[in-house]
């Protein structure tokens, strides 16, 4: 009867002392995750700034061509845009990576091929002549075949 009760004391307190460890790291986690998101939304405001200023900065990304949500029937769009002379850009969607440097110019202009559908294109600019590490815009695409 003494080791049954010894046996049941010693898996309660295994099982508390493991509960409270899940307990501690999940919240922990949690924490983390807001941090990170706080860190996330700051650096979008700042990436906002940066991209509200234009040409005033020497960091900034203004895509011209095609606007957000745009919805074309072609399978290949043309991405336009500016941003500061010799940055690299790349371009990345699921179905395919493009990157170059803008060279001597402000403006650039790529063709990029769509998928059917939703397309999330995601354009992000390194710049060597600021403390910007980098700068995005996301911009969403729908391609829809023509049923004729």
């Amino acid at each position: 009867m003494i080791k049954e009760k010894i046996i049941a004391i010693i898996l309660g307190v295994v099982f508390g002392i493991t509960t409270a460890v899940f307990i501690v790291s999940f919240s922990n986690k949690r924490e983390i995750d807001k941090r990170t998101n706080n860190s996330v939304l700051n650096k979008a405001k700042v990436v906002d700034k940066v991209k509200n200023s234009k040409t005033s900065s020497p960091g900034y990304l203004e895509i011209t061509s095609p606007h957000d949500n745009f919805v074309t029937k072609s399978d290949n769009i043309e991405i336009k845009g500016k941003a500061p002379k010799n940055s690299l850009i790349i371009i990345q969607s699921p179905i395919k990576d493009l990157i170059f440097k803008n060279n001597q110019e402000e403006k650039f202009s790529k063709n990029f091929p769509l998928a059917l559908g939703e397309n999330v294109i995601s354009i992000v600019i390194y710049n060597k002549d600021i403390q910007t590490s980098s700068l995005e815009r996301d911009i969403k695409i729908y391609y829809l075949k023509d049923n004729d």
